[in-house]
């Protein structure tokens, strides 16, 4: 990573576990930004978990590629749409 880079966005945002470990090579300044600092920014403005949802997809498929899946009632879900609906259910913005 270089400097303004982020990491443990996934985890935080969908509460799953984490898939990574990092090391730094050289001192480093660290943010930690926690559920409870993004709770009250997403509550006040939910669009921006739909920005944060399309950024985690376009990340995860630089990774690797999700066949999109469907809908209970047939209608194609991207794999934004499933992340926005984690980030919704884990920060109570429904």
């Amino acid at each position: 990573l270089t400097p303004g880079q982020i990491f443990g966005e996934f985890s935080l945002l969908t509460g799953e576990p984490r898939s990574a470990t990092v090391r730094c090579e050289s001192d480093a300044i660290l943010l930690e930004i926690g559920e409870e600092t993004m709770r009250p920014v997403l509550q006040q403005d939910p669009e921006v978990a739909t920005t944060l949802s399309r950024v985690l997809s376009q990340r995860q498929a630089i990774i690797h590629e999700r066949p999109h899946q469907s809908t209970a009632a047939g209608r194609p879900t991207t794999h934004e749409d499933r992340l926005f609906s984690r980030i919704s259910a884990l920060f109570g913005l429904n």
